[in-house]
């Protein structure tokens, strides 16, 4: 993921392990992919909406775009793996700057908690035949 910034894809990252509810950034699972941007329609209407009331988040959002203005990577989105209503967890800023932009299709990582399949050990024994050696 060499497009991706590393200290705030981190940072992200822990904010999604609280979402999450798990101890730590090694029990969120990622992947990432491209999906169209209008499956975020409402949120970033609604993130548009409340710039009336909380002119700083505009700001915060006007940075995120002349950041890419500028020619820098967009970082990802995050929504639950499964999630019917794709909510952001985290990115709510970024979406709305990718609207802005006139991105169609942006980075999202699906998140979910890392369950690593419990594998059951089993030892076979064998017993060693006695040796017909003298």
């Amino acid at each position: 993921m060499e497009f991706l910034d590393k200290d705030l894809f981190e940072k992200d990252l822990e904010s999604i392990a609280l979402w999450l509810n798990v101890e730590s950034v090694s029990h969120v699972h990622v992947k990432i992919k491209k999906i169209d941007i209008s499956l975020f329609e409402n949120q970033i209407k609604e993130m548009e909406e409340s710039y009336k009331e909380f002119p700083l988040e505009k700001k915060r959002t006007q940075k995120i775009f002349d950041k890419l203005n500028n020619g820098e990577m967009p970082q990802p989105i995050y929504v639950g793996k499964d999630d019917p209503n794709n909510f952001i967890m985290e990115g709510r800023h970024r979406i709305v700057a990718f609207k802005w932009f006139g991105l169609n299709e942006i980075i999202v990582a699906e998140v979910s908690e890392y369950k690593p399949e419990l594998k059951l050990e089993t030892k076979h024994h064998t017993k060693s035949k006695p040796s017909n050696t003298c």
